[in-house]
């Protein structure tokens, strides 16, 4: 593993009694090593005193025997991983031009009135059907449930949720109440929503994309040429496979702007084509814009805002040159980025949207290393977890271990004093649970709680 410091760009602060970095992650940092079977739990001691930095987010795909529905949605952020060996004609690309058409009609809205989320309580996320959901708080005091009466009929289609700094609104991204002119491009294109905590307002931010199609009108694929393919649905010629991603919001440090990422992806001739970029809307409402970098990467994506500076960081995949891991941009985001955890053959950062501490002094990301899970000293497994990296001194932090077999985490969001994480674990059949894990616990049997287990449960924001 690689870790690159950048006091002078963050100006981080940096937290007390960190281990030091090496290439053998140990899990027992924190709260203990965790095993999971079939959710059971084994810890191996209480945690060390002092303030826990933790969060970080995202579904990576890999868990489910078909994460690809028809329509090109997939798990619950809908990361896609293309293979690099096609690239986008352009002919397709939204150019995120502002429409003539209005934002639709929605709740008046009146901050000043909305009571903020209590700091114990998170939301989540409950689905009825295969990706399409409703939001839900828990309370981690009470230790009860409610559901947030805020979306309408079954809910939205792969909810991706993030907390406002006030903590009085939810940002979410979803393809939900899509517009007449966004359904008769024929392809579905997720949009930005805030939504009060309450559950009584909400808002749609980003405004429609709208898609060239330039292939012209067909009947059937003859009348396409490749890499396009008949949109049988609109007697288009589009992009085979075409499909749009927007990864996890996040908010900026000041309220004022949602970051993410902007994909697209397409299919020709077996090879998946496309790429991300880093995207941006108001709070207030608009255009999304997405952001061009020169990195030599499909993937600079899956981006994250530092809460005090509000630097971005996204994560760099399928590169040609240069380095993949995680980077750092100045806003707007250009050029190729500063480099800040580089991937090298001990240590890979995974597809997923990295968080930082709620102090900004450490940043969270999905990856796969070695790992202790028996906290002798020596690695004896490899595979994916939770970790963290302080950014002041690159000292490097195990959150949460590999879940184990057949099992990988999908998403996990940090309490606002540091001590609780909630995490989603999802399951080979395609089941999502929720975890608490507790690193201020004295004892096993609080150190982690299961939350859910009725597999349809995820995207916890806090």
């Amino acid at each position: 593993m690689s870790v690159r410091s950048k006091t002078r760009t963050f100006s981080l602060h940096h937290p007390q009694n960190t281990p030091s970095p090496t290439k053998t992650i140990l899990v027992c940092l924190l709260f203990g090593t965790l095993l999971f079977s079939n959710l059971g739990i084994v810890a191996c001691g209480p945690p060390p005193t002092g303030e826990s930095v933790t969060e970080t987010t995202t579904p990576d795909g890999s868990t489910t025997s078909d994460d690809t529905n028809t329509d090109g949605t997939t798990t619950p952020d809908g990361s896609t991983t293309p293979d690099g060996s096609t690239t986008p004609d352009g002919s397709t690309t939204p150019d995120g031009s502002t429409p003539t058409e209005k934002l639709p009609e929605t709740t008046p809205e009146t901050p000043a009135s909305i009571t903020p989320l209590a700091a114990t309580s998170f939301v989540f996320v409950r689905y009825s059907e295969r990706l399409i959901g409703k939001l839900y708080i828990y309370d981690t005091q009470t230790q009860q449930e409610k559901p947030l009466m805020a979306l309408e009929g079954s809910g939205a289609e792969n909810p991706q949720l993030a907390l406002s700094p006030d903590r009085k609104w939810i940002a979410m991204i979803a393809f939900y109440k899509p517009q007449a002119e966004e359904i008769a491009q024929g392809v579905k294109i997720p949009s930005v929503w805030k939504i009060s905590v309450d559950g009584k307002q909400v808002k749609r931010l980003s405004l429609p994309i709208p898609i060239r199609n330039e292939g012209g009108p067909c009947n059937t694929n003859k009348d396409c040429v490749l890499p396009r393919a008949c949109n049988i649905a609109i007697n288009q010629c589009q992009l085979d496979g075409l499909r749009f991603q927007l990864t996890q919001p996040q908010w900026s440090g000041d309220g004022k702007t949602i970051w993410t990422s902007f994909g697209q992806f397409f299919t020709n001739q077996g090879q998946v084509g496309g790429g991300m970029r880093p995207a941006s809307v108001s709070a207030d409402g608009g255009a999304l814009e997405i952001h061009t970098t020169s990195a030599a990467c499909q993937i600079v994506g899956y981006t994250s805002i530092h809460p005090v500076s509000n630097r971005v960081v996204a994560v760099h995949s399928v590169c040609q040159a240069g380095s993949t891991g995680l980077y750092g941009y100045n806003i707007p985001p250009q050029g190729g980025g500063d480099a800040i955890v580089t991937d090298e053959t001990s240590f890979t950062v995974s597809l997923g949207t990295p968080l930082f501490a709620v102090d900004g002094s450490a940043i969270m990301f999905k990856a796969t290393t070695d790992w202790d899970t028996n906290n002798d000293g020596q690695p004896d497994t490899r595979a994916e977890g939770i970790v963290g990296v302080t950014l002041q001194d690159a000292k490097v932090l195990g959150l949460l271990p590999p879940p184990g077999q057949g099992l990988s985490y999908d998403s996990f969001a940090l309490s606002p004093d540091g001590k609780r994480m909630a995490a989603c674990v999802a399951n080979s059949q395609g089941g999502y649970n929720l975890i608490l894990a507790d690193f201020t616990a004295q004892t096993q049997q609080d150190a982690l709680k299961v939350l859910s287990q009725d597999g349809k449960t995820c995207m916890p924001a806090w």
